[in-house]
């Protein structure tokens, strides 16, 4: 299961999510918004990430923004790679598709 989870979530983040999940006549899905439906695909659906640090990323460093817990535990299981780079720390890009 964990195996076809992981291939799923490979399959949308390279191909573009954008394509795959969108929100009807509104937008497309947020890489928070993405990393959160991908952890809790592979750990199911109940899963809470550890608190974030804030620390990870250049431009997520709100850890009380909820967001970034999702965004750095994806990041830390290789889920996602970052959208750049910023005073050598990884850029997430947040709110953006």
């Amino acid at each position: 299961m964990r195996k076809n989870m992981v291939l799923l979530a490979v399959l949308l983040i390279g191909v573009g999510i954008g394509i795959l999940i969108k929100q009807p006549q509104t937008r497309y899905a947020f890489r928070e918004e993405v990393a959160t439906v991908v952890l809790k695909a592979i750990h199911g659906n109940d899963y809470l990430p550890p608190e974030a640090t804030g620390d990870v990323f250049a431009d997520m460093t709100d850890a009380d923004y909820w967001g970034t817990k999702w965004a750095e535990q994806a990041y830390k299981e290789g889920l996602f790679v970052g959208c750049g780079e910023l005073d050598g720390k990884p850029l997430f890009c947040p709110g953006g598709n």
